[in-house]
């Protein structure tokens, strides 16, 4: 994503990352080798999930990274824990994946497609939603909204509802 250090100073935001994934310690390595300082980006120790909610709760927008392989096998956990906390998503994702499907059903965030060019994109959107509050305010009631439809209880009864079939097919 980082391409020109000079590209971010530009823009007036804070990037936090919270360990975990495997690109975690290759982050940590460029963001040394840019020489980008804790003025834009912060690396934050694994947390529970009460202090992630906290996080989640105080920050304009999530980042979900999902790659080519996982496109259609996976839903990162964060992605859930973004919704819960009504904080907007920015996937970085191909676009025919199922998170961009989930943003793009729910209105409740952004997809930036995983390319050498995807730096420059992302600028762009962080740069325009930094004087366009409303529309981060619009997507957080639709990642809330969104929230409802991954409750724990709709869980049981889709895999209740998995089982039956399965019974059913015996």
């Amino acid at each position: 994503i980082i391409n020109n250090s000079k590209l971010w100073i530009q823009v007036n935001a804070k990037f936090i990352l919270i360990e975990a994934g495997s690109r975690h310690n290759l982050l940590l390595e460029l963001s040394k080798k840019l020489s980008l300082t804790k003025v834009f980006f912060e690396f934050l120790p694994p947390t529970n999930y009460n202090k992630l909610s906290a996080t989640l709760s105080a920050t304009d927008l999530s980042i979900v990274a999902l790659d080519m392989s996982s496109k259609n096998s996976s839903l990162p956990s964060k992605t859930f824990s973004s919704l819960a906390c009504g904080t907007p998503i920015l996937a970085i994702a191909p676009s025919d994946s199922s998170l961009a499907r989930l943003i793009k059903r729910y209105n409740c965030g952004f997809i930036v497609e995983p390319s050498q060019t995807a730096h420059h994109e992302i600028y762009s959107l962080v740069k325009h939603l930094l004087n366009d509050r409303s529309l981060l305010n619009t997507l957080s009631v639709n990642s809330y909204l969104a929230s409802k439809d991954f409750t724990s209880d709709n869980a049981r009864h889709l895999v209740d509802v998995l089982l039956n079939q399965d019974a059913n097919a015996l």
